[in-house]
């Protein structure tokens, strides 16, 4: 809606979804970026969740892939940085065509996102060692 703070305009109605102030009016406007735009601004986030069928998918990949080699793993810490080794891994095919793609905050989000399946997974394996 814009709003105008001149008294003796009349009052415009008009809406959007973000607003924004210049001159005595409030607009409300969309961003619209461009494919071009988005390849310099890659967020791992927005990837994953954009992704999010297809990165749970690997996740159950890797699971299965790492079942056998939990009980080789007597630390936690070191089961997990082989866990999302793999995990990056199987993922490889899907963002390396990615520009600007930066591979440590990648792996921190992804660890950010699963430490809890990770977690569970690790010690619900161990108890059947």
């Amino acid at each position: 809606m814009i709003t105008r703070s001149h008294p003796e305009l009349p009052p415009v109605d008009f809406k959007s979804p973000a607003p924004f102030g210049v001159g005595g009016y409030l607009f409300n406007m969309k961003i619209i970026i461009t494919e071009e735009q988005y390849g310099r601004m890659f967020n791992s986030k927005l990837w994953l969740r954009r992704n999010y069928d297809l990165v749970k998918q690997e996740l159950n990949a890797t699971m299965d892939f790492t079942r056998d080699r939990i009980c080789d793993k007597d630390e936690y810490e070191d089961f997990e940085y082989y866990f999302f080794a793999v995990f990056m891994d199987c993922l490889h095919p899907y963002y390396y065509e990615e520009e600007n793609f930066d591979y440590k905050e990648f792996q921190s989000t992804l660890t950010d996102m699963f430490y809890v399946e990770c977690t569970e997974f690790y010690f619900a394996g161990r108890e059947k060692c």
